[in-house]
């Protein structure tokens, strides 16, 4: 079995614990876990929490993660990460908000460098019902990062516009236009970058939605491209609606599926 994280070689054993608590509109989850091997020993804690009320979801998430790996090099890793989620999708309006902030803060002592860096991020998303076959949807994001690699300081500010718009053709099937244009700045000199492509969409089944698109210009970026395929060139991008009736209708769907899952609940039983 492939090692999730550290050194393929290490000998190692992992031990885990979680727990959750759900009541009316708020639900909480927390993890710990520990990984103790004989190059790389590891442990994190994380913790979340979520709230539904009406029409507006708030959802936070911690972490805390550390690392020491052993050798002729030795290495410690300390990262704490933070998150913030806000969703407004009323039923009575065209309009639907999703918001996003994340913060992360990681020191890195050893290996020959001391590194201690801070991220922000923060995506907003607005999502507007034009009509019962239109939609155009609007992007903002923004990072700052910061870093200090052995006492020399680096700063980075970047933003990202972007429009989309999705004209339903007929039942099951939909074609749509987007364009999207980054803009970094490293200290005294900046970088522009943009892309721009169309898509076509077809219903699979019942809330999923596959798409098959292409970039004419396109440009790469972990932290703004996220759900967004930005790159040059072709894509292929699958969409998931999951509820409280998801799991049912798509075992429904597939027979032989729900007959596996049977199995395995029964065996377990």
């Amino acid at each position: 079995m492939p090692v999730y994280s550290g050194a393929s070689t290490d000998d190692y054993t992992a031990v885990s614990l979680g727990a959750g608590f759900s009541r009316d509109e708020v639900a909480f989850t927390s993890r710990v876990e520990t990984r103790m091997g004989d190059l790389d020993d590891q442990w994190s804690f994380s913790l979340g929490a979520l709230r539904e009320r009406d029409a507006t979801s708030y959802a936070g998430h911690l972490e805390l993660w550390r690392s020491d790996r052993s050798g002729p090099t030795p290495v410690s890793e300390d990262i704490l990460s933070t998150r913030f989620s806000l969703a407004y999708r009323p039923l009575d309006t065209r309009w639907i908000l999703l918001e996003q902030v994340q913060f992360e803060h990681g020191l890195s002592d050893g290996g020959g460098f001391d590194t201690r860096g801070n991220r922000v991020l923060n995506h907003l998303k607005l999502n507007w019902n034009w009509n019962e076959r239109t939609q155009i949807a609007w992007q903002y994001s923004a990072k700052w990062v910061a870093e200090t690699i052995d006492g020399e300081r680096y700063d980075s500010l970047g933003h990202l516009f972007g429009v989309e718009a999705r004209y339903d053709v007929m039942p099951g099937w939909d074609i749509g236009l987007h364009a999207r244009a980054r803009q970094l700045a490293f200290g005294d000199t900046s970088d522009g970058n943009y892309s721009v492509g169309a898509s076509v969409g077809r219903l699979v089944t019942k809330n999923v939605w596959a798409s098959v698109g292409y970039n004419v210009e396109g440009f790469s970026d972990a932290d703004f491209s996220q759900s967004e395929y930005t790159a040059e060139g072709p894509y292929v991008r699958l969409r998931l609606k999951v509820d409280q009736d998801s799991v049912r209708e798509w075992l429904d769907w597939s027979p032989t599926l729900a007959s596996r899952v049977k199995r395995v609940l029964a065996a377990r039983e």
